[in-house]
């Protein structure tokens, strides 16, 4: 039996946080921050908008790129994966290919044994009368040739 390497996924320690929560007790702080912002464009709640923004836009093509080496990665796996299981199913094939020679090879001796026993066996023939008494008679105990009764003269009747 073959022992099959498992790969399995790097993970980070840290648990991933609830972004739903995240999200939830954010919510109330950033519509009292839109409402400042509305009241007055040019005011400290613009200026953190702002870099809210920047770093918003800054952090996607970081993600992006972690995601596109994510994704070449999983790539990476399913393609070695696939040639991993070719060369098992190619190793595989050989082995079927090279059972079925020889039990084709054992077959043709076979066969070729039986067409030579055929060959050399006679012809059989069919028994004569005297032969099948002779086979009856050296089965029972009676040996010897069967001798013809003749008889002269009238047949008595019994």
């Amino acid at each position: 039996m073959r022992n099959k390497a498992k790969r399995h996924r790097k993970t980070s320690g840290a648990a991933t946080p609830d972004c739903g929560a995240a999200v939830a007790a954010a919510r109330p702080k950033v519509k009292e921050l839109l409402a400042e912002y509305q009241a007055d464009p040019t005011g400290d709640a613009a200026a953190i908008v702002e870099i809210l923004m920047l770093n918003q836009l800054a952090g996607e093509p970081g993600r992006e790129a972690e995601a596109i080496q994510q994704e070449r990665g999983r790539r990476g796996t399913l393609e070695g994966d696939s040639g991993q299981s070719s060369t098992q199913l190619a190793r595989q094939n050989r082995r079927l290919k090279r059972d079925l020679a020889k039990s084709q090879a054992v077959e043709a001796t076979i066969r070729q044994y039986l067409e030579d026993a055929r060959a050399a066996a006679p012809a059989r023939k069919e028994p004569s009368q005297a032969e099948i008494i002779e086979k009856i008679s050296a089965a029972i105990g009676l040996r010897g040739p069967l001798i013809e009764r003749v008889e002269t003269g009238p047949v008595p009747h019994a």
